[in-house]
């Protein structure tokens, strides 16, 4: 029988490697161009943050995933601002 303590540790861990996993998928998919997927990748990884901050309030990380969280959101921005279509350069003026 696991104590109570074993199957927070167990289950925060569990969600802590999937949001690992998500981000490092989406820093790899960023590096590769595919901003769309990169972005899902990031979503999911804040997600995933904000689950185990929700469902461990009193845990001693909570700050760590809450500022990685922003970063990457941070980073969706960036991303949603270079996925956009792109305005035309106007022509420089001759002089």
């Amino acid at each position: 029988m696991k104590l109570k303590g074993e199957a927070f540790m167990e289950a925060s861990q569990e969600l802590e490697k999937s949001a690992t996993n998500y981000a490092l998928e989406a820093v790899r998919l960023d590096k590769q161009g595919a901003k769309g997927m990169a972005i899902t990748m990031y979503q999911k990884a804040i997600e995933t943050l904000l689950k185990l901050v929700q469902l461990y309030p009193e845990y001693s990380l909570n700050k760590v995933y809450i500022q990685r969280a922003i970063a990457y959101q941070e980073r969706i921005k960036v991303l949603q601002g270079a996925v956009g279509p792109t305005e035309p350069q106007a022509e420089p003026k001759a002089v």
